[in-house]
């Protein structure tokens, strides 16, 4: 974290590169009238929310005088009475049309001066703002912006701030980054990545780290590694020549914490709405449960049921929570919360349906988007773990009619150390989400669970866009043992802007949006492609469009990052209906792809892989055959013990590390549970998924407590 002191100095050693040390105010106008007044300070502005709007308040001002293709970072010091609600924006235009916009990180308790970096390109307007929440929930919230400056360049005294070697370990994960490298390009650093737990003679490998373009870094992952249990690992180095070794002793994360205090909610102390006002502190943390058998219903005038805003060390326990005009509970601008064992449901905002303004639902004006169970903002290190969140009041669009809005059963966005594991969002038939988890700001690197996540366990069903948005900066984001149903997409990595992000041991299966239409199982495309490798093995992908390309107007020929592999694809058991993956993966960008199982018996399948090999010099080890599963109708995909594709894969270091392992999700047809350490008693889960299902869709699904521990064998 940048001192105030440090900041100062900094700024006026470049105070010659500096556009304006501050901007008078008379330059700065109000595009949100009815929503936000603003009126100067001494050295910036004041923001008050007075009104509603549908979209965030834009106080802004145009960038004199500048530079194209040049990098400046733009900065502010925000407070607010209101956390994780204020924040500032760069926007890009050419010609009239915008090309980009990026936002800072929102406010914190911890965290005042706001910067975003932002790269001209060849925009001929370039706009900075002043940004915060509006609506009834933020009603009278004021916000300080002071010492609005810009400089030409990287905030060099933050980048001295990152640390050469950093060990981040999460749960079952752990992650691993290289700063501050020499090497300009991948094929000027070598890295070797191996582990041990503590007491084992013999090292074992893993990935090498990935290089991150433009930042002189390299990130990388571990995983299957047990729940609070003690590692060591080896990395060793060469960066342009220069080499050297790391060895560091690192612990995996426990999820049964310290409690300090047990407070009860009941009817005494909950006249509709819940706020916490107390923290904890990581020798005790504050666990908030519900009195036996009551229900918190929230009161029609509550945004959320239960909000927590800029506390730490936390928990929600057990709690029934029923309503919420917008949401079932906020997390918002807190750090070291946990969400368990809580049944949230009927929240949100009840819309009409308006063919003649792209299908989409509206209520009292305004449409109805974004309404989640749980909704989760400017959070650091979060666990969510063996929640049921279904049937939301609304219901989303289809794509049919525009791209879908509507409730999700997470909201989640500048989230850094998320976990989310063993729960389930299932909407219904007539209540269908959006996406199940979405993701705030895809085009942010701050978007989603943004940094260090880890989501494994969960049933994501019943919607009419993605299983997860992932969408943003995927730096360390590991999705896998998930299993995606009855959505149009399985899950979306559109973009990865940083990486790399692994998604391994997925189930996507029985695809479709309220009207059967189908997507593709892994979505990647995006305005912008990023420069975050996707790393994708050992899926099992049996209905949709297949593995689709990246996006973005920089491809093979015209790449910002040359040589950049932008999706390595192993050992995956793809039975499309539709299609496999997109020609565009080598046509456009650079991909890797070999050892997969393409199940169908039709000649698109062979002209496939034909130009795959000969023209990409991919998949020269990849099959073509119809899979046999163990018990399809009981949803057990475990390939039949010596059938086709069984002890075909290839040894993938720490995530198939064997030889010759079975192509798709599952590893053998016994049935063995996972290791869930602490969490292993779930006798205190809300009541099995198939018992809320509607009529017509109840034999379809099985809970994910069957798929995970009844059904086969993920690890």
């Amino acid at each position: 974290m940048r001192s105030g002191l440090l900041r100062v100095c900094f700024l006026l050693f470049c105070c010659v590169l500096c556009i304006g040390d501050q901007f008078p105010f008379s330059v700065w106008s109000n595009a949100t009238n009815a929503a936000v007044s603003h009126a100067p300070l001494a050295s910036g502005v004041l923001v008050e929310v007075i009104g509603d709007h549908v979209w965030d308040s834009d106080v802004d001002t145009l960038l004199p005088d500048f530079e194209k293709n040049t990098i400046y970072t733009y900065f502010a010091d925000v407070s607010s009475t209101r956390f994780g609600a204020a924040y500032i924006q760069v926007k890009l235009y050419k010609q009239g049309k915008e090309i980009e916009r990026l936002n800072s990180k929102s406010n914190s308790p911890k965290r005042k001066t706001l910067s975003v970096e932002f790269d001209t390109r060849d925009a001929d307007r370039v706009q900075l703002l002043l940004r915060t929440k509006t609506g009834k929930s933020h009603m009278g919230m004021k916000a300080e912006f002071t010492g609005m400056t810009v400089i030409k360049g990287k905030m060099d005294a933050e980048l001295k701030q990152l640390p050469d070697f950093q060990v981040v370990p999460g749960y079952t994960v752990c992650s691993v980054y290289l700063n501050n490298l020499v090497a300009d390009h991948e094929s000027k650093l070598k890295t070797e990545l191996s582990y041990k737990k503590a007491g084992d003679p013999n090292w074992m490998p893993a990935l090498p780290l990935a290089f991150l373009y433009g930042d002189r870094a390299a990130a990388g992952s571990i995983v299957k590694l047990d729940e609070n249990s003690k590692y060591q690992l080896k990395l060793t180095v060469n960066d342009n020549g220069k080499t050297y070794e790391k060895i560091a002793d690192f612990s995996t994360l426990n999820g049964n914490v310290p409690v300090a205090k047990t407070i009860e909610i009941g009817p005494e102390n909950f006249p509709g709405q819940f706020v916490a006002m107390e923290s904890g502190s990581p020798s005790g943390y504050v666990r908030y449960v519900g009195k036996p058998g009551f229900v918190l219903q929230g009161s029609e005038d509550a945004h959320e049921v239960v909000r927590i805003e800029g506390l730490s060390h936390v928990i929600l326990d057990g709690l029934t929570i029923r309503g919420g005009f917008r949401h079932g509970a906020s997390v918002v601008a807190s750090e070291h919360v946990i969400v368990r064992n809580c049944d949230i449901a009927r929240f949100g905002r009840i819309g009409v349906q308006d063919g003649r303004r792209a299908g989409k639902f509206f209520h009292n004006g305004h449409r109805v988007n974004n309404d989640a169970g749980l909704h989760i903002h400017t959070v650091d290190h979060i666990l969510i773990e063996k929640n049921y969140i279904h049937d939301p009041n609304g219901t989303s669009c289809s794509w049919f009619h525009s791209h879908p809005e509507g409730p999700n059963a997470i909201y989640i966005g500048e989230t850094n150390a998320a976990t989310i594991r063993f729960n389930d969002c299932a909407g219904s038939d007539h209540t269908r989400w959006n996406d199940a988890i979405e993701g705030w700001g895809n085009g942010q690197n701050t978007g989603s669970a943004y940094q260090d996540a880890e989501i494994y366990g969960n049933l994501l069903a019943l919607g009419n866009d993605d299983g997860m948005e992932l969408d943003g900066g995927q730096s360390n984001c590991r999705f896998f043992y998930n299993k995606s149903e009855q959505l149009l997409c399985g899950v979306s990595t559109a973009p990865c802007l940083i990486g790399p992000s692994y998604l391994f041991q997925n189930l996507i299966t029985n695809l479709g949006d309220v009207y059967g239409c189908i997507g593709a199982t892994v979505k990647n495309n995006f305005s912008d492609s990023g420069k975050g490798q996707v790393f994708l093995f050992n899926n099992t992908l049996l209905t949709g469009g297949g593995i689709s390309m990246a996006g973005g107007s920089d491809g093979r020929d015209h790449s910002r990052y040359p040589g950049l592999a932008k999706l390595i694809i192993l050992n995956n058991l793809l039975a499309n209906k539709a299609s496999y993956w997109s020609y565009g993966l080598w046509s456009v960008y650079h991909s890797k792809s070999d050892f997969n199982f393409l199940g169908s018996n039709q000649k698109t399948a062979e002209d496939l892989k034909l130009v795959a090999n000969s023209k990409f010099k991919q998949d020269q080890n990849t099959i073509i055959g119809i899979p046999e599963f163990t018990a399809e109708n009981s949803d057990d995909f475990t390939l039949k013990s010596g059938s086709f594709g069984t002890k075909r894969g290839t040894n993938i270091p720490n995530f198939t590390p064997m030889p010759n392992p079975n192509m798709g999700a599952f590893r053998s047809s016994h049935s063995q549970p996972m290791s869930n350490g602490s969490i292993s008693d779930r006798t205190t889960r809300p009541r099995p998924l198939k018992s809320y299902l509607t009529p017509s869709s109840k034999n379809q699904f099985h809970s994910r407590l069957t798929l995970t521990w009844k059904t086969s064998s993920w690890s």
